[in-house]
């Protein structure tokens, strides 16, 4: 929000794909997800989104931990999370879908 945009959270992986399940194609600009959540993890969760919501959305894992395999997302961010990371997420990922 500190960096003039509008965010939305989801506690799951669940939750994150009835999200972007409900949501019009588009209305997300970028998605960060966590790869440990409850209930479905964030491989999942992407899994969903790209495979069988044939969402187009940039999904960027987020994770503690040091190996994570990033092959089906577009870009990897460690935690935490720094407001510098962030702008560098939303310069690479929206303006670019902008430009």
């Amino acid at each position: 929000k500190r960096l003039g945009c509008k965010t939305d959270t989801a506690e799951d992986g669940l939750q994150a794909v009835e999200k972007l399940r409900s949501a019009e194609d588009g209305f997300y600009q970028l998605v960060l997800m966590d790869i440990r959540m409850p209930n479905m993890d964030g491989y999942e969760a992407t899994r969903i989104a790209k495979e069988e919501l044939k969402r187009k959305v940039p999904i960027v894992a987020v994770s503690a931990e040091d190996i994570v395999n990033t092959e089906m997302f577009d870009g990897f961010q460690p935690k935490p999370l720094s407001v510098g990371a962030l702008t560098t997420l939303l310069s690479t990922f929206i303006v670019a879908a902008v430009a």
